[in-house]
């Protein structure tokens, strides 16, 4: 963190061959030059790295890591982000800029807040892949889709938890978007 004119960290690799036992933790701070992030490969580093306060951040690369969550900017440039498969939170708000977004394992996750951000995250597959009781906030979202597509979609709500916009629980899961449904001759 004191490194403030950091522009670029690689500390992992993404070579098959690379491992890095070593690193088990990292503090960023507040360093608005950093850009790219690199802990591939870091099996070790269980701490989730926190970026928030690196408002310029471009590229973060965590495949291998075990990680349960990555904190990031409120908005900004992300333009890549590469989870690992122990990903149990994810929180991406305003990043209208992501444009190559891997995760994994989306069953995993237990808590999902997404905030407009750009399309590459599809939120609706990373729903229907959580458990039930899981913690859910979608906001921002724009989504085309069949009666039986939705009633699919409010049964699964059902079974969730939400968060409210400062990221305490609440009993029902909290979304807002447009659906769009052609036709609609049920119940729903």
């Amino acid at each position: 963190s004191p490194a403030t004119h950091l522009t670029a960290l690689k500390v992992g690799d993404a070579s098959e061959d690379y491992v890095n036992n070593s690193l088990t933790s990292i503090t960023f701070g507040n360093n608005i030059l950093l850009r790219t992030v690199d802990l591939r490969n870091c099996a070790k580093l269980t701490q989730a790295p926190d970026l928030s306060g690196c408002t310029n951040i471009e590229e973060v690369y965590l495949d291998g890591t075990t990680v349960t969550g990555v904190s990031l900017p409120n908005g900004g440039i992300l333009r890549v982000l590469h989870l690992p498969s122990t990903v149990t939170n994810l929180t991406l708000r305003n990043q209208i800029k992501l444009e190559d977004f891997v995760l994994p394992n989306p069953s995993g996750i237990t808590t999902l807040r997404l905030e407009n951000n750009s399309d590459v995250v599809d939120p609706m597959a990373i729903l229907n892949s959580m458990a039930a009781n899981g913690r859910v906030r979608i906001i921002g979202f724009d989504l085309e889709m069949t009666e039986s597509e939705l009633d699919v979609l409010l049964t699964k709500l059902g079974s969730m938890r939400g968060l409210d916009e400062s990221g305490n629980n609440t009993e029902i899961a909290q979304i807002s978007g447009r659906i769009y449904v052609e036709e609609i001759n049920g119940s729903v």
